[in-house]
C-alpha cells in the first residue's frame, strides 16, 4: 500500500536533486540562468575570458541562478564548479564567479592550482570594492562584469587587488611582529639558562622548545568535466551578500 508511495517520493526526492544543478552551455564561459546580464555586456564578456583561455588556459566561469535551493552560496558554488569539472585537469586553473537571485549571494571559488595567485584576500577586495557596491545600487550585469575583469587583470598580471595590498601589508606586520616577541622570549630564556651556570648553581633544567606547524586541509572532491577540462575546486574562495 505505501511502497508506491514511497517510490514516488523518492523519484521525486531525486528529480529535484538532479535539478539542483544545471548543466553547463557547451562553449560558453558566461551561464546567466537567471537572465540578469544584458547580450551586450555578455558578448563582452565573453570575448575577454575566452580571450583569457586562450592566453593562459585558465578557465573563469560566470554563473547565475534564480537559487541555489537552500544551499548556501559558498557551497552551492563549490559544488557545481567540482560537477563541471571548471579548469584543466591536472592544473586546476579554473575560477567561478557566481551570483544567486534568492538568497542575494556572491561567491567565488578558484581550483587548487589558483589558490596562491588568487587568494582569499584578494577574493574579498574583489567582491567588497567592485562587486557588491554595484549591486548595492542595482546595477548587477555591471557587478558582475567589474568581477570579471578583476580576475581577469590579476590572473594575467595586468592589475592586483588595492584593498588587498592593505590587507597584506598588516598580515606581514603581524607576522614580523610574532617572530620578534619569539627571539626576544628565546634571548631572554637562553641569558637565565646561561646564568645558572656562570653562578655554579647545579641541577638539571628541562625545557619546552618552540615548535609551530601549519596544515592546511584541502579536501578534495570530485569534478565532473561536464565542457570543461575537469579541474578540481579545491582553491581560494569567499563570499558575500547585497
Amino acid at each position: 500500500m505505501f511502497r508506491p508511495l514511497y517510490l514516488a517520493l523518492l523519484a521525486l526526492f531525486w528529480s529535484q536533486t538532479a535539478l539542483a544543478y544545471p548543466k553547463p552551455m557547451p562553449g560558453k564561459f558566461v551561464h546567466d540562468f537567471a537572465n540578469v546580464i544584458p547580450a551586450d555586456v555578455e558578448a563582452r564578456m565573453e570575448a575577454r575570458l575566452r580571450g583569457l583561455e586562450n592566453d593562459t588556459t585558465t578557465q573563469v566561469v560566470v554563473v547565475t541562478v534564480e537559487t541555489t535551493n537552500s544551499e548556501i552560496p559558498k557551497s552551492y558554488t563549490k559544488n557545481l564548479m567540482a560537477e563541471w569539472g571548471v579548469g584543466q585537469v591536472g592544473v586546476n586553473n579554473g575560477v567561478m564567479l557566481l551570483n544567486a537571485r534568492k538568497e542575494r549571494g556572491l561567491s567565488i571559488k578558484t581550483g587548487s592550482g589558483l589558490k596562491d595567485k588568487l587568494t582569499n584576500g584578494m577574493i574579498d577586495a574583489i567582491l567588497a570594492d567592485h562587486v557588491v557596491p554595484k549591486f548595492k545600487s542595482g546595477k548587477d550585469a555591471a557587478g558582475l562584469e567589474a568581477g570579471t575583469e578583476q580576475i581577469i587583470g590579476i590572473l594575467n598580471g595586468t592589475i592586483y587587488a588595492p584593498s588587498d595590498v592593505s590587507r597584506v601589508t598588516n598580515e606581514s606586520t603581524d607576522e614580523e611582529r610574532t617572530k620578534f616577541i619569539v627571539i626576544i622570549i628565546v634571548i631572554v630564556l637562553l641569558i637565565a639558562f646561561l646564568s645558572m651556570f656562570t653562578k655554579g648553581g647545579s641541577g638539571g633544567s628541562s625545557g619546552s622548545g618552540f615548535s609551530s606547524s601549519h596544515h592546511h586541509d584541502y579536501s578534495s572532491g570530485s569534478s565532473g568535466g561536464s565542457g570543461f577540462g575537469g579541474g578540481d575546486s579545491d582553491g581560494s574562495g569567499g563570499d558575500s551578500s547585497y
